[in-house]
């Protein structure tokens, strides 16, 4: 059945096919339904949001990237609306030689036919495009003898180009042309005051930026023909927020952490204002090289640095951006290089030699660990009832407090804990080691483990794990020499080998590890001469004119006394 008519104007108006049952609908209906749509769509976007770029399509001198034709500028991907409609849409980022002001026309790449002779400036656009990728056979029919090929699919794509005339069919709007068309609270009093619908009859293309030289010749990017067109989201939140309270100023506020040194990476943070779009950080030193790791926020960036042999002091930097240089020096902001960090060890525990006693007797000793030079005294702790000491710091002197290394805190010792029945002296202390005398006394309490702490320089150093521990026993006994020797008062072992009043030689002494001897015979001869005695390991390792002259006795003599310490000292290393 026909379709009734009416009165409505058809002159100008958009056409789509009209569909009915048992129509034979050909190819040309249905590239004719296409036509509406795109029709449609592009009208909508044209008269309802405008042309422009509506997110990324920034445009930068991408100095990272090096060509021998000329600079490489970056455009990167992003969306954009023609002033015809149409959607321009670029997936991937695009790179470009650059060079248009030199001696040879072909290192401006993309510069468009016929752009000859000089100019200061070239702009960068972009449209809409489409290319044939697919084709497919098409069937004979009356007209044609034979089958054919003929397109059948077709891919939307983009043009980018440099003009030497700027594009002028997308052109930011004023102040006044936007109010005038938001205000129409008034009817017009004239043809000249009507607002009319904005048309263009150009080609389609999009102005991201200018490109120009500075006096250095060097690619200057200009967004001042740039045309935004942004999104309902952000630009809701700013009609929100206020548009007077939204600032441009761009300011550099501080950089943290503030300080590195030579030979390191330091992780750093700088915050400022609408500095988000910063791409490089550039410091007046050459040794520092920065990178830019995140700048998703306008209020800061994050940034890598790597120092390397860096001279001391504070050093300036640069934020660069697509439209913007900001120099951290305008702000008094700076980055400070510092001598680098001599970290001491804290000083460490790590084992004692022997770790079981017995009550009654005396012990060559070696604590092992690290940093323990200038170590003056070892004390024994008993377990406290509480792991977590007292921290409290009223009324305590320096000599109360024990700390348990760089990483814990300072905490006061117990007035009891420290075991007055087990007496160490030191005869010598080096970074690894420490070397002493210790005297175990008859009323140790047996099956307690002791702590081991080292004093030095008013402090104590905990020994974590390391314990000492005193056992149920007795000493060997030696057939021919007798028993082990008790500590004296002085912390020196008595029994020596040595010249008594009436000049009879005696002997004593106990079973030596290798370690021990080892220990024994790195020690000092100022410090183990005492009283012209020494052990019978000590004789082993002096020579024979030494123990002479402090014996007052013959070379001849001291050669026997030393030869008789070896053998001893053999038989009981086996």
């Amino acid at each position: 059945m026909a379709q009734q008519k009416n009165d409505a104007a058809t002159s100008g108006g958009l056409t789509r096919p009209r569909y009915f049952p048992r129509q034979v609908v050909t190819a040309a209906d249905l590239m004719a339904e296409q036509a509406y749509f795109r029709a449609r769509m592009r009208r909508q976007n044209r008269l309802l949001h405008g042309c422009g770029v509506a997110c990324g399509l920034e445009v930068f001198v991408d100095k990272s990237k090096y060509s021998e034709a000329g600079p490489v500028v970056r455009i990167t991907s992003g969306y954009a609306l023609g002033p015809d409609g149409e959607e321009i849409w670029v997936p991937e980022d695009r790179e470009v030689v650059v060079d248009c002001w030199s001696s040879e026309p072909s290192n401006c790449e993309l510069l468009h036919e016929g752009a000859l002779g000089e100019f200061d400036r070239v702009w960068v656009a972009v449209r809409w495009a489409e290319a044939e990728i697919a084709d497919a056979w098409s069937v004979p029919g009356e007209c044609m003898s034979r089958a054919e090929r003929e397109t059948a699919r077709m891919a939307e794509t983009y043009e980018l180009r440099l003009f030497t005339e700027k594009p002028t069919c997308c052109e930011p709007m004023s102040c006044a042309e936007a109010w005038k068309r938001v205000n129409r609270e008034e009817p017009p009093q004239s043809v000249e005051d009507a607002a009319a619908c904005p048309s263009c009859e150009g080609e389609g293309w999009v102005v991201l930026a200018a490109l120009g030289q500075n006096e250095a010749e060097q690619i200057v990017v200009d967004y001042a023909p740039r045309v935004t067109l942004p999104a309902v989201a952000p630009l809701a939140k700013v009609v929100e927020c206020g548009l007077a309270q939204v600032s441009t100023e761009i300011t550099i506020d501080a950089i943290v952490p503030a300080v590195g040194h030579p030979m390191e990476t330091v992780e750093v943070a700088i915050v400022g204002q609408n500095i988000g779009g910063t791409r490089t950080v550039t410091f007046d030193d050459g040794n520092i090289d920065a990178y830019v790791t995140d700048r998703s926020n306008d209020g800061w960036i994050l940034a890598r640095l790597e120092i390397g042999e860096a001279s001391q002091g504070p050093k300036a930097f640069v934020l660069e951006g697509p439209d913007f240089t900001a120099q951290s020096e305008d702000f008094s902001v700076y980055f400070d290089v510092q001598a680098a960090e001599v970290v001491e060890p804290s000083p460490q525990i790590l084992s004692i030699e022997p770790d079981q006693v017995v009550g009654g007797f005396g012990y060559p000793t070696t604590i092992g660990g690290i940093a323990l030079s200038g170590t003056t005294a070892v004390h024994f702790l008993k377990p406290a009832d509480d792991p977590v000491w007292d921290t409290a710091t009223t009324g305590h002197t320096s000599a109360d407090w024990l700390t348990g290394g760089m990483s814990q805190p300072l905490k006061r010792m117990p007035a009891d804990v420290i075991d007055t029945d087990l007496q160490m002296q030191v005869f010598n202390s080096s970074y690894d080691r420490i070397v002493g005398g210790l005297s175990v006394a008859k009323s140790a309490a047996l099956g307690e483990r002791r702590f081991v702490a080292l004093r030095g320089d008013g402090s104590y150093v905990a020994s974590g794990n390391v314990t000492l521990e005193v056992v149920f026993g007795k000493a060997p006994q030696d057939d021919t020499y007798g028993t082990y020797g008790s500590y004296d008062s002085g912390g020196v072992l008595a029994g020596r080998y040595g010249k008594s009043a009436g000049g009879d030689l005696t002997r004593a002494d106990k079973t030596w590890t290798v370690d021990m001897v080892d220990e024994i015979g790195k020690v000092r001869r100022d410090i183990l001469e005492q009283s012209g005695v020494y052990t019978v390991t000590e004789l082993a390792f002096l020579e024979a004119d030494e123990l002479a002259g402090t014996l007052g006795v013959s070379e001849s003599e001291a050669t026997k006394m030393i030869d008789d310490a070896k053998g001893i000292m053999r038989t009981k290393l086996g």
